[in-house]
């Protein structure tokens, strides 16, 4: 791999300096400028093309037969998840109700009505879509369509303290089963997603789910909660067909406005992010979804988002991945509020122990930024060589698409 000269970055010797350990962008497949910058979004879509494009479905499914690893191993922790299952048996509530702080918020109460069991469910939906295609048995495109249908019989009403951040992780997971479905199933013996059954999910989505962060949110709220509502509008936008949807997504991350902006959430120079001094799960949350509309953008034909503001996105994980393998030492945060001048104790603990949870957002940067464009992720690799071989690949996590080896990863290599 050959480094990017520093003209090409636009980047001097002292800027570098002050970075400190500033993310090593290497290629061999680059011309040594940066890409375009888009600005104004896409004009038409590209099917299937959310989180996975057809040609990623068909290296799943290639990966899965010859038993390639990583992936074959990441496939097995997939299909392995109670939620995989094509009994699984949906959950669905007319009133769907959240708690602060999430479906975990009080173990002693309850979580809220209806909140934990639609992640699990549009999981569900999703993971049966994709075994669908990998495998081919229509057990499970049957079980994704019989998941989503009974969420669109009800159409559920989203409210609560954290409406807007499930409404936009259940959105991901919704459309990406959709997508799918729609999209690669088409049986003969049996009328399979029937157009009136498929509208229906689609006004479910417009209706209950695009209309609780149509207006995103304000920036009093952290950054990861903006970073989802423009992973979700992204992912709904495509699945629908909605251009206007899909751009306001699209301008959102590349704009000004916004906690949850690339530009935002991570800082210029230093490439500290946002919630560093807030702790390393929420951290890792909001790179998660930004890499998740970044590849949203690189399946439907662009890589502006990947590449935005001089690649933010690769330099903001890697600060990340470096303060969690360096155990807080790698740099001192210069973003905490006012009232908070480090982090909260229990999470100095956790890093100082090296006991911060690794989130499963780490394969999906990893697969473009080093397999796709051959640049080296020098912190950000680490952490992906220690999920696979500890744990065989990420896994669950009830607020992120999850399981990015078998969705993403490439077979091994230096």
């Amino acid at each position: 791999m050959r480094p990017l000269t520093l003209l090409a970055l636009g980047l001097t010797a002292s800027l570098l300096a002050a970075c400190g350990r500033a993310p090593d962008l290497a290629g061999s497949g680059t011309t040594g400028t940066l890409a375009p910058q888009a600005t104004s979004g896409i004009t038409s879509f590209r099917h299937p093309g959310i989180a996975l494009s057809r040609a990623n479905l068909d290296r799943i499914r290639l990966a899965v037969q010859n038993r390639t690893e990583p992936t074959s191993s990441g496939w097995v922790r997939l299909t392995s998840s109670p939620f995989a299952s094509p009994a699984h048996v949906a959950r669905p509530k007319s009133q769907i109700t959240t708690r602060k702080g999430g479906p975990y918020a009080d173990p002693s109460g309850p979580y809220g009505s209806g909140d934990l069991e639609m992640r699990e469910d549009s999981f569900a939906a999703f993971a049966n879509a994709l075994e669908w295609y990998v495998t081919g048995q229509e057990q499970h495109a049957k079980a994704a369509i019989r998941i989503m249908n009974a969420y669109s019989e009800v159409s559920p009403t989203i409210d609560g303290s954290n409406a807007e951040l499930l409404a936009a992780h259940t959105a991901v997971q919704w459309a990406n089963a959709a997508e799918i479905i729609k999209h690669t199933y088409k049986p003969t013996s049996s009328p399979g997603w029937t157009s009136a059954a498929h509208q229906s999910f689609a006004r479910m989505l417009r209706d209950k789910f695009y209309g609780v962060i149509q207006n995103f949110l304000p920036d009093t709220y952290a950054g990861n909660w903006d970073a989802a509502v423009i992973n979700a509008m992204m992912a709904m936008g495509v699945f629908l067909d909605d251009i206007p949807m899909f751009n306001r997504g699209w301008d959102r991350y590349m704009g000004t406005q916004g906690s949850g902006a690339l530009q935002n959430y991570i800082a210029p120079v230093t490439y500290e992010v946002a919630e560093t001094c807030r702790d390393q799960e929420h951290a890792q949350m909001g790179l998660g979804y930004l890499a998740g509309a970044a590849e949203i953008a690189y399946n439907q034909g662009s890589d502006a988002l990947y590449s935005a503001h001089e690649y933010r996105l690769l330099r903001g994980y890697e600060f990340e991945a470096n303060y969690i393998l360096s155990r807080g030492q790698s740099a001192t945060l210069r973003r905490c509020p006012a009232s908070k001048t480090q982090p909260l104790p229990d999470d100095i603990a956790k890093v100082r122990g090296d006991g911060i949870q690794r989130y499963p957002v780490w394969e999906i940067m990893h697969n473009h930024y080093h397999d796709r464009r051959q640049f080296n992720t020098t912190y950000s690799r680490q952490i992906v060589l220690d999920v696979r071989a500890r744990l065989g690949g990420e896994g669950y996590n009830h607020t992120l698409l999850g399981f990015g080896t078998a969705l993403y990863a490439r077979p091994t290599t230096p």
